[in-house]
């Protein structure tokens, strides 16, 4: 599967196997988007993997509209593959 230029939006994505996905994606020619509620631990996260190919999005996963309201462009670019790691799908 070819993921270079493609942005992956990832909740959960500051840890478990949401991190696992966000470096898989990376790893494998994608950008990641993090929505997450753990700045902290997303920020070690981008440092490693570097800021041009992961971005942070502050978000409750637990309330609908935050999440709904990710959907869409971010610096990153449009992304078309979403991953679900933490509660349900509002899509």
């Amino acid at each position: 599967m070819d993921l270079n230029n493609k942005v992956a939006l990832v909740t959960g994505g500051a840890s478990g196997l949401g991190q696992a996905t966000v470096e898989a994606y990376v790893d494998k020619g994608a950008k990641a988007v993090i929505l997450d509620i753990n700045e902290e631990k997303a920020s070690e996260i981008i440092k490693t993997l570097g800021e041009d190919k992961v971005m942070f999005i502050s978000t409750d996963i637990m309330k609908e509209d935050p999440v709904v309201g990710k959907r869409g462009a971010t610096s990153l670019g449009c992304f078309p593959i979403y991953s679900k790691f933490k509660s349900c799908w509002y899509f």
